[in-house]
């Protein structure tokens, strides 16, 4: 599924889409109302939410096989790197003006949420400070972890990964560690608490 603004015409969306729609993947596209969202900055959507359901790994790549695979990631990684050309300012209401935290660094324009196979969601955040090709590499590595927890859960690098948090959990956080560009996993308590302290690298 992809959401995106109901301002997009339709021929970018098209453009957006093209590629992927040619493999015959049952793309759902979105066009989400310009409306105000009550909650955390880091948590609010992209402009562009890409969303990539278990069912995808599952059954449709074992029709398919790994050319599809090869190009979803390549269409992911073309869709971020296109997504710094956005420039996305976020508004407040005048009396909320300091809720917006001046230095997150983390891209408004675009996200990924993946599924996993214990019915969770991974809302990957991208920074702006990293270089385009630690985020290619980081959608590899992403991509690459949800294909082998949905063939291998719960032995899979991705539960592995995950098993700090609560098994509770629905939504987790995943951010790009910039001091060796692996992706760090964080539930919400977490992730306010970083955004708190500012540890980043």
């Amino acid at each position: 599924m992809l959401n995106c603004p109901d301002e997009f015409p339709d021929e970018l969306v098209e453009k957006i889409t093209s590629e992927i729609k040619a493999f015959k993947l049952n793309l759902q596209v979105n066009k989400i109302p310009n409306e105000p969202f009550a909650a955390i900055e880091w948590t609010i959507p992209g402009i562009i939410a890409i969303f990539v359901a278990q069912s995808y790994f599952g059954g449709f790549l074992s029709e398919f096989g790994k050319d599809h695979y090869e190009t979803l990631k390549k269409w992911l990684k073309r869709n971020a790197i296109d997504s710094r050309k956005m420039n996305v300012r976020t508004i407040t209401a005048d009396i909320s003006t300091n809720k917006i935290d001046k230095t997150n660094t983390q891209s408004k324009a675009f996200s990924i949420y993946i599924q996993t196979a214990d019915n969770r969601s991974l809302k990957l955040l991208f920074d702006l400070n990293l270089s385009d090709s630690i985020w290619e590499s980081s959608i590899d590595e992403i991509i690459e972890l949800a294909y082998d927890n949905s063939k291998n859960y719960p032995n899979d690098k991705l539960t592995e990964k995950l098993t700090e948090l609560d098994k509770d959990t629905r939504n987790i956080y995943a951010i790009i560690d910039p001091k060796n560009g692996e992706w760090e996993f964080l539930d919400g308590r977490k992730l306010a608490l970083k955004i708190k302290n500012k540890n980043f690298g």
